[in-house]
This record gives structure tokens, sequence and C-alpha cells, in this order.
């Protein structure tokens, strides 16, 4: 066949026509459908209360000024309460939980929500600021994605 011919038009049936048009209506339903669950399961979380975690950074003077918070499953944002009068340095992905390594901090009497995916937060306090002192701070881990803040308190 060359260029100059044109091509033959495909004959299609009217059963034919009607049984491909319910096929398409079929398969758009089906991602609808679809679609319209997942969207139910992410309002069903966005109404879940995040879960709560009391985390002590050297408690009794012990010289563990860095925290492992391991968890069973993987948070789709955290948030940090820092009642103390000292910053926290928060480890995810990999960075170390320390003033020297460029992790996010959470200044004192401050709270900050970070929208990042985490099974296991590392928590830490400078020993230099913190010296003899135990620092208590609260960990909230969400189901849902929340939005980027910080306050200080």
């Amino acid at each position: 066949m060359s260029l100059d011919t044109p091509a033959q038009p495909k004959i299609i049936t009217p059963n034919q026509a009607a049984l491909e048009a319910v096929a398409q209506a079929r398969e758009h339903a089906l991602f609808t459908r679809q679609a319209v669950d997942k969207l139910l399961s992410i309002a069903d979380r966005q109404d879940t209360p995040p879960e709560l975690r009391a985390i002590v950074i050297n408690p009794g003077n012990n010289g563990q000024y860095v925290v492992q918070d391991k968890s069973r499953w993987e948070a789709k944002s955290i948030a940090v309460l820092n009642p103390t009068a000292f910053p926290v340095y928060l480890g995810i992905g990999g960075v170390q939980a320390t003033s020297t390594s460029r992790a996010p901090a959470v200044p004192p009497t401050s709270v900050l929500t970070l929208p990042v995916r985490v099974y296991d937060l590392e928590l830490g306090c400078d020993p230099t600021v913190l010296l003899a002192n135990s620092a208590v701070i609260y960990l909230f881990r969400y189901t849902s994605v929340q939005p980027l803040s910080g306050t200080a308190t």
C-alpha cells in the first residue's frame, strides 16, 4: 500500500459498536470505583489520631544523648513537641541526630511537624548543652500526611 492510497475505513456493525461501548463503560466504572475506594481510605485515615510516645534522652544521667525510636509501622508524618530548654535533633533517613550532622532541630519550647515517611527515628541532644540533665520530649506518629509546621510554645 502506498502513502497516496487512503486506508479503508473499518466497518463496524451496530452490535460491535454497542459491545465496545459497554466494555469501555465497564472499564471506566471499575477505574472510578477504585479511585473512590482509595479516596475513602485516605479520608478514614485523616481522622485517625496520632500515636503519642514520650521519649527520654539521657535518663538518669546515663550518657545516652541519642535515642532510637523504632516502630512496627511507617508514619506518614511526625511531630515532635519539645517542652525543654534544649534543642532536640531528628535523625531521619540515615542522618545522625546530632548538632554537627545538619539534622533538623526542634528548638526549645517548640513543636515541629514534618510530612516525612519514617519507620525508625533517631532523636538526640547535644551532650555539651544537655550535660547531666534529662530531656523528656513527645513524639506524634501520624497515619496520614500532615502539613509542615513549626510553633514556639
